[in-house]
């Protein structure tokens, strides 16, 4: 192992404790328990997994398929935490419903389950994995780019009613 990827070790593995450390920090924290501070701090747990992922991958020789799909499988939980964070900080009294948080779970629920069914074996011989782990990729980079969009499209329309309030008050 070279001194760089020593260095890249620790600067990863730093980033991800910290990221996880504020995480907690926001969620169980004793000052200001809002739901904007637990929504930021989930989107921070989830997004030190997949940094976490990333490392494992990068310097481990064999690493379990799995752990790739459910790294990817956390993508499908990050964009709906951004959109209910956006929300959560754009409108005064933002309340969750379990069921559209149960419905918006649905892409990440399935994915989650279908990857505790990769093998090493299958993913190393089938002739599906491929097709199967493209098909996976784009839905999981086009739902989170959904969500983005989704988030950029509320901030905007605040940011716009905004502008156009302080237009009229002048």
């Amino acid at each position: 192992m070279s001194f760089s990827d020593i260095i890249l070790i620790i600067l990863s593995s730093a980033g991800l404790l910290h990221g996880i450390l504020f995480a907690f920090y926001l969620i169980a924290g004793k000052k200001k328990k809002t739901l904007s501070n637990r929504l930021l701090g989930l989107i921070l747990i989830f997004m030190a997994f997949r940094i976490g992922k990333s490392v494992l991958m990068y310097f481990g020789n064999d690493l379990e398929p799995v752990f790739i799909f459910i790294g990817l499988a956390f993508l499908l939980v990050i964009g709906p935490l951004l959109k209910w964070y956006v929300l959560s900080m754009i409108q005064p009294g933002f309340q969750l419903h379990r069921r559209s948080v149960a419905i918006e779970m649905i892409p990440f629920g399935l994915f989650f389950l279908a990857s505790m069914f990769v093998t090493k074996e299958w993913f190393e011989s089938s002739k599906w994995v491929v097709p199967v782990f493209s098909a996976g990729l784009i839905f999981i980079y086009l739902h989170l780019a959904f969500y983005i969009s989704m988030s950029w499209r509320l901030f905007r329309k605040v940011e716009k009613n905004k502008l156009a309030r302080g237009a009229q008050t002048r």
